[in-house]
């Protein structure tokens, strides 16, 4: 298997421990080759990220993309997100020239069980394999040109037919795609993937990419406010949410900030303790807007349209 990260320095700790997760739970997987894209990433973290690796008698290849600002083709507009984000797009690339077939997976991530049947798997006539992202606001849909009616999909795992990618040129189309959007792009490389993209997508089921905060949303309000995810049956739906295959923090309820209230908090910090990082001080992040932030995770399970309604405007705000 093949898998890739992209990560910088700010990141390198949050890597660090969905790379130990990774290795741990696929010890028997008899080829697991990690690849690292990295946008700024000290010597220092670069020989405890390879000395992870060893203990699990495991390689990981660095691939330097220090430079990624200075691409003429890559335009970015800073917003919430770090260029990083952008690297991605480059897999086709950066990685050696016989790598059929990669998983992208993000660095805030947990991995619980094997991927062996997610990096197999059949594609068919797709190039990109992902998981649907129901909450997605319909503005952001519209902002970015695709059909509300259109499944949305986040980018923190993605399986890629590298050569698909190549010979069909999709950097080049995501790119361009997201030249004309940026400035009403919120999710930058995503928004402009589910653009250029969108029907050479394969569908996952959720337990590949379940995001933590999904934990307060029923399947039922998720349907409502996203029709198109009936793709997915509630029964799959529920089973990722007991069980799934890769976690993902999406959101800012997230287990590295101080005071934070993550119901994966502990299971993020034991996997921590057993990387290079343990007892690495938390982030700082403001503990009221946490706590707020909490309260409207929460308010999802008691009322998901009062949650629905603040989330629309905190969208709207992004756009003036």
């Amino acid at each position: 298997m093949n898998i890739v990260y992209v990560a910088n320095e700010a990141y390198v700790s949050i890597l660090g421990t969905s790379l130990y997760s990774l290795y741990e739970n696929n010890k028997t997987e008899a080829l697991l080759n990690v690849y690292l894209i990295q946008t700024g990433i000290s010597e220092k973290s670069i020989k405890l990220l390879k000395s992870l690796a060893d203990s699990f008698a495991r390689n990981i290849s660095i691939i330097n993309f220090e430079d990624i600002k200075q691409r003429r083709e890559l335009d970015f507009l800073e917003n919430k997100f770090d260029i990083s984000v952008m690297a991605r797009l480059f897999a086709d690339e950066l990685l050696p020239k016989h790598l059929e077939r990669v998983l992208y997976i993000d660095c805030d991530t947990l991995v619980f069980r094997s991927v062996h049947k997610l990096f197999y798997m059949d594609l068919g006539d797709k190039t990109i394999a992902a998981v649907p992202e129901p909450t997605i606001n319909l503005l952001v849909k519209e902002k970015i040109g695709i059909a509300l009616s259109q499944m949305y999909f986040n980018s923190g795992v993605l399986l890629i037919d590298l050569n698909k990618y190549r010979e069909k040129k999709f950097r080049q189309r995501v790119l361009a795609y997201y030249d004309n959007i940026k400035e009403s792009s919120v999710f930058s490389d995503q928004d402009a993937i589910n653009g250029a993209l969108c029907h050479h997508i394969k569908v996952l089921s959720p337990r590949y990419n379940f995001f933590a905060n999904y934990r307060y949303w029923s399947y039922e309000v998720l349907i409502k406010y996203s029709p198109s995810y009936r793709i997915i049956p509630k029964k799959v739906y529920e089973s990722a949410k007991k069980n799934p295959v890769i976690l993902h923090f999406a959101g800012d309820e997230r287990p590295w900030y101080k005071g934070n209230f993550n119901p994966y908090r502990k299971l993020y910090k034991s996997y921590q303790s057993k990387t290079p990082w343990k007892g690495k001080k938390a982030k700082s992040k403001s503990r009221l807007y946490l706590g707020i932030y909490h309260l409207m995770n929460v308010m999802t399970l008691l009322c998901p349209k009062l949650r629905i309604k603040i989330s629309d405007e905190y969208i709207k705000r992004t756009y003036r």
